[in-house]
């Protein structure tokens, strides 16, 4: 058997229940949302939560508990283990062109001053994959992944606001901030 490490991000205040089982604090509704999301996580489990991680507050809440009708909330980064067989595809092993990685208990550990430190692999490329800390939640993206790839919920209202502001700027009039 073999442990493949994964990283998930939930609400703040489920991590009881995710990591301990304890659904104490949760109200029923909460708590059902917790059962589902642990049940389409499945074979993976949390195990803990991520070394150094605290809560974040994201304006992007619902990509995390969409049922739960709120914009923004505090998130929470947690350890998952997936206990599968040697011969599983997804135990393919990880290189690294640029060091002389190994791997500790599953984790793929470059050397010091690697250029692929904190990059994800992607297996399905082979491949390393940069990462960045999104402006706007916070969370961590793909390098060249805009932001988290979540759409604009008024996208038409943005676009339009910016092109009524280049034609006052081509007539020489004077530009007005937008309100909010």
């Amino acid at each position: 058997m073999a442990i493949i490490v994964g990283e998930e991000t939930f609400p703040a205040n489920w991590a009881s229940a995710l990591v301990n089982g304890d659904f104490s604090a949760l109200t029923l509704l909460e708590a059902d949302r917790c059962r589902d999301a642990m049940t389409a996580l499945l074979p993976a489990r949390v195990v803990s939560i991520s070394d150094g991680a605290s809560p974040r507050f994201t304006w992007n809440f619902g990509l995390y508990d969409p049922q739960s009708g709120f914009d923004g909330g505090e998130v929470l980064d947690y350890v998952t283990h997936e206990f599968v067989n040697e011969n599983d595809p997804r135990m393919r092993p990880v290189r690294c062109d640029r060091c002389e990685m190994l791997m500790i208990c599953g984790v793929a550990c470059h050397e010091r001053g690697c250029p692929n430190m904190g990059a994800r692999w992607d297996r399905e490329a082979q491949d390393w994959v940069r990462q960045r800390e999104c402006r706007e939640c916070g969370c961590t993206v793909d390098e060249d992944d805009p932001c988290c790839s979540a759409p604009y919920d008024d996208e038409e209202d943005f676009y339009q606001g910016i092109e009524e502001r280049l034609d006052a700027l081509e007539d020489g009039g004077e530009v007005s901030e937008p309100e909010g």
